[in-house]
């Protein structure tokens, strides 16, 4: 299926025909797994939906499937990060130890870690809490309370000054999620859906889905290809990875972060591409607030040839696995949703089709 919301380019079947070439082999014998594909070239978006969607009540997929996003959550959490630093609600340079209640004790290091350096994965936490795993193999995320936490942070002692190096963290986007909501007085479903994603439309984006939407949320599945549960999200843990999206919602999310539609979080979006630290993932990879930045170079016969900055993120837990990127000079961008354990290697190709994109003869 392709669905066009825009006038038709001469592009658009090049587009398909690589993302079926790309997408379609990984796809074959595998009964209800599929993925969305949404790709954007300047004004005008068109999706693409391969598979099924494993949900009996409407097992064809579309731009509007629900999909859990996993670690594309982290973006918009930045997003309402840079939005509260507009309003002067916070500041990037806040630091845990100003921003937990004043009977929270921390050790000085982890006191030190500032806002910025959670949204950068530079504050030296782990990735999970090591106590975590222990907890549920099924789901280990479930039982970490915000008790939990305070506990751990408390007995937790960093390795290396926050700051000085690169580690990927969702405790820390967590703590970053949990804070942000904190200092609003409200969930975090809630601050995000009024400072984030209802600003930009994106009504289909939230952490609990009702039941009006249940239809559309396509069917999970683990690395064996059987279907499972999504793992649960404690508040803890929500500004890491707990939202849902569709297609549709997303490529409105990267259209606003390319400046192509009008929207008072213009400014916002763009602060979270201001900051770009050099990380060990490759030559020419650097950490933003929520986003990777890539920096290349394409040969004058591609559709956009020099320098390129493009931004993205992958995101997978025990059910889906998804991507979002897009490149600034050339105004494409690209969405891939699957409800497939990343193993399978799914939705991550969504990169491959968004380089290919980018390289592609004119």
């Amino acid at each position: 299926m392709a669905r066009k919301s825009a006038s038709a380019s001469s592009g658009s079947e090049g587009d398909e025909a690589i993302i079926r070439q790309i997408l379609l082999p990984k796809l074959r014998g595998r009964k209800g797994i599929g993925v969305v594909v949404g790709v954007l070239r300047g004004a005008e978006r068109r999706f693409y939906a391969l598979g099924e969607s494993g949900n009996s009540e409407r097992p064809q997929l579309d731009d509007r499937s629900l999909f859990c996003i996993a670690s594309l959550t982290k973006p918009i959490t930045s997003a309402l990060l840079a939005e509260m630093v507009e309003r002067g609600e916070v500041r990037l340079s806040d630091t845990l130890g100003s921003l937990f209640p004043s009977r929270v004790k921390l050790p000085n290091r982890t006191a030190s870690i500032t806002l910025k350096q959670l949204a950068a994965h530079q504050s030296g936490l782990p990735r999970i809490p090591h106590v975590i795993a222990k907890k549920d193999d099924k789901d280990p995320y479930v039982g970490f309370t915000p008790t939990d936490l305070i506990e751990y942070l408390g007995a937790y002692r960093l390795r290396y000054k926050p700051g000085e190096h690169y580690r990927y963290s969702n405790l820390g986007y967590g703590i970053l999620g949990h804070i942000l909501a904190y200092r609003l007085e409200m969930p975090f479903d809630q601050a995000v859906m009024q400072r984030v994603c209802l600003p930009l439309g994106m009504t289909d984006t939230m952490v609990h889905i009702p039941l009006s939407k249940q239809n559309r949320l396509a069917q999970g599945h683990d690395a064996l290809g059987e279907p499972t549960n999504r793992w649960l999200m404690t508040p803890v843990f929500l500004g890491a990875a707990a939202l849902h999206s569709s297609a549709a919602d997303l490529l409105k999310f990267v259209s606003a972060n390319l400046g192509l539609v009008e929207t008072r979080l213009a400014g916002p979006l763009a602060y979270t591409r201001r900051f770009a630290r050099k990380i060990p993932d490759g030559p020419r990879c650097f950490m933003c607030l929520g986003w990777y930045k890539v920096l290349g170079r394409l040969p004058k016969d591609a559709a956009c040839p020099g320098e390129r900055r493009v931004y993205l993120h992958h995101g997978d837990n025990n059910a889906f696995h998804c991507f979002m990127g897009f490149d600034e000079k050339s105004k494409i961008g690209l969405v891939a949703l699957s409800n497939a354990h990343h193993k399978m290697r799914i939705a991550s190709s969504g990169e491959e089709v968004l380089k290919k994109l980018l390289a592609g003869k004119q």
